[in-house]
């Protein structure tokens, strides 16, 4: 990576920071609250994942704060780090509200994804499905307006997309069980608004 790039990383990052940003206040939420339910007990966190009999028998708020928490504390870094890099690479693609947008509809997404589609999934927890609807859904802005980062990131996230699905999880996160379908429908969501919000 060059020197401008880096250069231009850094900046990204700053401005995702910035206090008087709404941008920047929606990073610390996706940074401090999975942090903080990190500090619940173990109970406690069952109870707020993804669980099909759980939410069959009416635990709604699963549906939600399933991609706020995290199997151990290794998990939550490794999401915590892809959400810094994430919002760095196209925090300026969207406003705040269609950023809010955006994550909405791929957590809908996965959820919906889950439920009729994979029903052999008994429970999932993380953000990394959440994170690759982000991603998508800035990679997808950023190669409309021709920025040449984004050029490259979206083929590559959709080779990465492809290979989860015909080979499994890429081993980045060894000992950590990685439903990789999720990151197939967190993509799609945050791409499908992504691009109706461009029309």
């Amino acid at each position: 990576m060059s020197a401008l790039r880096v250069s231009a990383l850094r900046a990204n990052v700053a401005a995702a920071f910035k206090a008087d940003g709404r941008r920047g206040s929606i990073l610390v939420v996706l940074l401090c609250v999975p942090t903080l339910l990190q500090l619940l007990p173990a109970g406690a966190r069952v109870a707020l994942r993804y669980e099909r009999g759980a939410i069959g028998a009416g635990e709604y708020w699963r549906l939600l704060s399933a991609h706020a928490i995290h199997l151990n504390a290794a998990h939550l870094i490794v999401n915590l780090a892809g959400g810094v890099l994430v919002w760095a690479l196209v925090v300026e693609q969207f406003s705040a509200r269609r950023w809010l947008a955006i994550a909405a509809a791929s957590i809908a997404a996965i959820d919906a994804g889950l439920w009729w589609l994979r029903p052999q999934t008994d429970w999932y927890v993380g953000a990394s499905g959440l994170l690759h609807g982000i991603l998508s859904a800035g990679f997808y802005a950023g190669a409309r307006r021709q920025d040449p980062a984004s050029l490259i990131g979206l083929p590559l996230l959709l080779a990465k997309l492809i290979y989860e699905q015909l080979h499994g999880s890429l081993g980045i996160t060894a000992g950590i069980p990685v439903v990789s379908v999720a990151h197939l429908y967190g993509a799609g969501g945050g791409l499908l608004l992504a691009m109706l919000l461009r029309r």
